[in-house]
């Protein structure tokens, strides 16, 4: 079945153990992801095995999750990130496979994350997940709904905060949602009873403000030390990683699709229109794809493992790997130059 955002929890079931959540708005399927995932744990799904993209999209590995428990759970979560909701040449038998196995194994609990979506995820694994499970669709929220979506979450924050400064977040984040998200948690901390314009103008005056957003374009500019002390600056005010190696798989994704499109000899003025990315940004995306798409598709893979080392589903420490991941873009930068 297809349902639609806002998730109705009490629609979840164990009845239904395949879901997908698709969309563009990456902090609102995080959020329903978030709460699915809680489902199941409450219902004993407790070995999670984390999975990402077409590469992971293998019989056997898929196979082995399904058909062995696990000594000390009641129940697995088999969790399939797919960027772009790509399954590879191979990836989408594999599912179809996959989703008729599941309904077999009580024990077995699939979730699907299809993210930046330009199109309606359409395909023949996902009719038959929405036969047999639960298909929550993520629209990209208007200028309308952004603005219902704010006032909720300040109220949620307990923030009380006027229009006009509510409207010059909206602005100032360009109404991206993992943006409006850290600013918010940063004014949560802030002991101001009520939030001014002017407040929030001399907040953001300094130049040198370390966010989410900001640390990309440090990146893939060249500007290394700039970024590390970014980074280092973001972990001491305990913004989680996770987040982080969001912010920086995203911006690389989108400068590997524009490498893509030049490889291809093809302009990317639509992309960027499409995308709703504004000139200064489409510069950087544009320097990016000049390092070549196979460089690039080592690095995002590189910004995988530190994504699953942040979860604690790798080995090693998930923050040293990222400073190496700024330190190396640097070296590699300086030799191309």
């Amino acid at each position: 079945m297809k349902s639609y955002w806002p998730l109705n929890v009490g629609s979840l079931s164990t009845q239904q153990r395949c879901y997908i959540v698709s969309g563009i708005e990456d902090l609102l399927l995080e959020q329903s992801y978030q709460q699915i995932i809680k489902f199941a744990k409450k219902n004993g799904f407790n070995e999670h095995h984390r999975l990402y993209g077409s590469e992971d999209l293998n019989t056997s590995k898929l196979d082995q999750l399904i058909i062995n428990k696990g000594l000390f759970s009641q129940g697995t979560i088999i969790d399939i990130r797919l960027p772009e909701g790509k399954t590879g040449r191979s990836g989408a038998g594999v599912l179809l496979e996959t989703i008729d196995k599941i309904q077999k194994h009580t024990h077995t609990f699939l979730l699907i994350s299809a993210n930046n979506l330009s199109k309606k995820l359409s395909a023949k694994w996902v009719d038959k997940l929405e036969q047999v499970g639960m298909h929550i669709q993520h629209p990209l929220l208007n200028e309308r709904k952004k603005r219902d979506w704010l006032r909720q979450r300040l109220q949620q924050a307990n923030i009380s905060i006027e229009q006009k400064a509510q409207d010059f977040l909206l602005v100032l984040t360009e109404g991206n949602l993992l943006a409006l998200e850290q600013q918010i948690r940063q004014l949560e901390i802030a002991t101001i009873e009520e939030i001014t314009l002017q407040q929030l103008h001399k907040r953001f005056q300094d130049e040198a403000r370390f966010n989410l957003y900001a640390l990309p374009e440090k990146i893939f500019s060249g500007q290394a030390t700039k970024a590390l002390r970014m980074c280092r600056r973001l972990r001491q005010e305990g913004e989680p990683l996770v987040l982080i190696c969001w912010s920086i798989i995203n911006e690389l994704s989108l400068g590997i699709q524009v490498a893509e499109l030049q490889k291809n000899q093809q302009s990317p003025a639509t992309f960027f229109k499409s995308k709703r990315i504004w000139p200064e940004r489409q510069q950087i995306l544009n320097t990016v794809a000049q390092y070549g798409l196979e460089h690039l598709l080592q690095k995002i893979q590189h910004l995988h493992l530190i994504d699953k080392q942040s979860k604690g589903q790798a080995s090693g420490d998930g923050w040293l790997s990222l400073e190496q991941f700024i330190s190396l873009w640097e070296i590699y930068e300086t030799k191309q130059s």
